[in-house]
């Protein structure tokens, strides 16, 4: 007569050490998504600042070409284009 089969997931075979190395790994687990999102955090803030300063250059960028636009200085010129008719 055939044994009857007995399911394995239901009983604790391994015992406490397996459930210790299963703790162990679980806590591995979230040690690793923890540094991770630490990481992640740690580089949204890097490139936020860079993104500020990025937009801070673009501003004065911007201002120092909207000054030249409305400046009653007239522009510098090389004079290398310029000529002057003779009589």
């Amino acid at each position: 007569m055939a044994k009857p089969r007995r399911d394995r997931s239901l009983t604790p075979s391994c015992g406490p050490r397996l459930a210790a190395e299963n703790g162990a790994m679980a806590s591995k687990e979230e040690q690793a998504v923890k540094n991770l999102n630490m990481e992640k955090e740690e580089n949204m803030e890097r490139i936020g600042e860079e993104v500020r300063q990025l937009m801070e250059k673009l501003r004065e960028k911007q201002f120092s070409y909207s000054l030249r636009a409305v400046s009653t200085d007239p522009p510098h010129r090389d004079h290398h284009d310029e000529f002057c008719l003779m009589p």
